[in-house]
């Protein structure tokens, strides 16, 4: 074509509107770029199914020869496109398009995020399917910055891939092994033929067809899964493994595992078809051909229908197995429904470790569930938002202290699900999670994606929670004061004044949050639970018509656990402390040891020591003649802490400061 005629022809179109915008960049600006670890990018092609070929007998040492079939459609015309495929580390020998061999370039430094090759199409059209054969071979690596966990591994007589890497800056590591589109949004079909030394076996994904011995004392393993899968959740491990079958599901549960480890296996995974059991019953059926485990040096990654588990952990004792039922959750949120890419890794790693505390609920009921939470909301508000900063659960920043999967995406993410559950009650918010999976399924989806299909299914505007717990960075804290009259009747009234958020401003205010309030009731020798909503735009708030209690607490999680600090005082039936000389705490601020002296007549007297979110500390029945108590506080997280003294039905209440 004459391009002198066809710039004339294009600058005549536009400027008598004969052609569109659409038509001039479907059809005349460049190839789209390939996409982000951390950006979608909408490609020209669709990746069908990847057919391996890799020579492993030389394993445990990481060398390999490779052939990487890879099947695809053109969904744009290929004329203005390009395929791209990743491969780290390894030698490209040479790459055939369909039955023509054509020349690859290699795009960019080997230590960018986007390192990948480039393929220009001889020839095609829109709509045609295209095999791209590659030829590889060479020494098969880690992810290059410590710890050096994604990527290919050998350690003792072990060889195995782990799908993602912490540290890297592509997170995606199966380009360690195999030629592959390397991005979460793009699943595929797989078969893998892996070729080992005869006294080997092999554990990948999907279903085992076939282990054929071969000539040259060697074995090969063809493994074969129709169900989409991203690429980063491909696996091989080699050793001398033993097959073991778990018995009580309609699930077939493959566990591969060295001889020496057998028994422990057997022990520690025989809780697996329960787990199953316990997702089914909230999610919907387990959506692989079976639910695999093979035991690795390092671990664990939920690798779909293979998942990765430390070998290290089988040998504990640890009866209830809640890294396995963490993995095995990820089979649906992760596997079965995949994060478009990177910045959405919450969607995997917060409904996982969620599904940790439905698992508590499964095996010991609401109790343990709350238990569980608790200790979530503890962690992160105590130690891991001090460690690795305060962001939000999307897009969150990669550098240290953080990292491509940081604690704060786990622990904070669940308690956020626990509070949405609370809002939207188990009805909605486990039929609307059903609806997401459904509509999902098999695919990839993002926050935004979340979201809307909450709100198709329960037909309640969420904007406001993911705006402040999803995509906002912080957490409220509270300051208000408490008052409590006695009414007529013999009940109580509890009025919560004066109340304002102190949080960074930065963070915003927070709205519809939970406050939980546990009331003590000795005459019933029980507790009960009341639930204030607090609304960002609401400073008072009223609890009537309680029985005569004898304390309370907040946020001790029978209904729900926030997210969430508080600071108070008491006024009214409590008498203040500093107001007199009746009780005094010293030093403030205090270092390592808190002394605590008495000069009042104790009758019924408890020392309680609890932090800012209400977990309590320390509990202490006074004696009648402890006029003085000690209080070893060196082991503490330093910040805020309240003692409270209650004496009959009266509060002494002092903040103190622990350095």
């Amino acid at each position: 074509m004459n391009y002198l005629f066809l710039i004339i022809s294009i600058v005549f179109a536009l400027n008598n509107n004969l052609f569109s915008q659409n038509w001039f960049e479907e059809n005349v600006l460049l190839a789209k770029e390939i996409g982000k670890p951390t950006e979608f990018i909408g490609q020209a092609f669709d990746v069908i199914h990847y057919d391996l070929f890799l020579d492993l007998t030389k394993a445990p040492s990481p060398e390999a020869i490779g052939i990487c079939k890879i099947k695809f459609k053109w969904i744009e015309t290929p004329d203005t496109n390009k395929f791209y495929f990743h491969l780290r580390d390894l030698k490209v020998d040479s790459v055939i398009y369909d039955n023509q061999k054509i020349e690859t370039t290699s795009i960019g430094d080997k230590s960018s995020a986007t390192f990948h090759y480039e393929v220009i199409p001889p020839y095609g059209k829109k709509g045609d399917t295209a095999l791209l054969t590659i030829y590889y071979n060479g020494r098969m690596t880690t992810e290059p910055t410590s710890p050096y966990w994604g990527g290919v591994g050998s350690r003792g007589s072990t060889l195995f891939a782990m799908g993602v890497g912490f540290y890297n800056n592509y997170v995606s590591a199966t380009q360690h092994w195999m030629p592959c589109y390397d991005h979460p949004s793009d699943k595929a079909t797989f078969t893998g033929r892996f070729k080992v030394k005869s006294d080997k076996t092999i554990a990948s994904v999907g279903n085992l067809i076939r282990a054929q011995n071969t000539t040259d004392s060697a074995k090969i393993f063809e493994w074969k899964t129709d169900f989409p899968v991203a690429t980063y959740l491909l696996t091989f491990a080699v050793d001398n493994y033993i097959h073991i079958s778990i018995p009580g599901s309609n699930i077939p549960i493959d566990i591969y595992t060295l001889k020496t480890d057998s028994m422990a296996s057997v022990k520690n995974y025989r809780l697996v078809p329960k787990m199953i059991d316990a997702f089914e019953q909230r999610f919907g059926k387990y959506p692989f051909e079976k639910a695999g485990y093979v035991n690795t040096p390092i671990g664990a990654m939920e690798h779909q229908t293979m998942i990765s588990y430390p070998a290290y952990l089988i040998r504990t004792t640890d009866s209830v197995n809640m890294v396995a039922a963490h993995e095995l959750a990820h089979q649906w949120f992760g596997d079965l429904l995949t994060c478009r890419d990177f910045r959405d890794a919450w969607l995997n790693e917060s409904f996982a470790t969620y599904c940790e505390s439905i698992w508590y609920e499964y095996l010991f009921g609401s109790d343990k569930y709350f238990e569980n939470q608790k200790s979530k909301a503890e962690r992160y508000l105590k130690s891991i938002s001090k460690q690795e900063g305060i962001f939000p659960l999307y897009d969150f920043p990669r550098t240290p202290p953080s990292s491509n999967y940081p604690e704060t995406i786990y622990q904070k993410g669940a308690v956020i699900l626990g509070m949405l559950r609370h809002q939207l009650g188990d009805s909605l918010f486990f039929g609307a999670l059903r609806h997401y999976l459904d509509k999902f399924a098999y695919a990839t989806a993002s926050t935004e994606d979340l979201k809307k299909a909450i709100e198709e299914y329960t037909e309640i505007e969420l904007d406001w929670f993911f705006n402040q717990w999803v995509y906002g960075k912080g957490w409220p804290i509270y300051d208000f004061k408490i008052k409590i009259l006695k009414e007529n009747n013999n009940l109580f009234k509890l009025f919560v004044t004066d109340l304002k958020q102190i949080q960074n401003s930065s963070y915003g205010l927070y709205d519809n949050v939970p406050l939980e309030f546990s009331f003590w009731i000795p005459s019933e020798q029980k507790y009960i639970h009341k639930v204030l909503k607090i609304k960002r735009d609401i400073d008072s708030y009223t609890i009537d018509s309680l029985p005569e209690f004898q304390s309370f607490s907040l946020n001790q999680g029978k209904n729900v656990v926030s997210l969430l600090e508080f600071n108070y005082a008491l006024t009214d039936l409590v008498e203040k402390a500093e107001n007199n000389n009746k009780l005094h705490i010293y030093p403030n601020p205090a270092h390592s040891e808190l002394y605590i002296e008495f000069n009042f007549e104790i009758e019924n007297c408890t020392l309680i020591l609890y932090n800012t979110i209400g977990k309590v500390i320390l509990k202490h029945h006074i004696g009648p003649d402890e006029d003085l108590y000690k209080i070893d506080i060196g082991d503490l997280i330093p910040g805020v802490y309240f003692v409270n003294i209650k004496n009959g039905f009266k509060n002494l209440v002092r903040k103190i400061i622990v350095q």
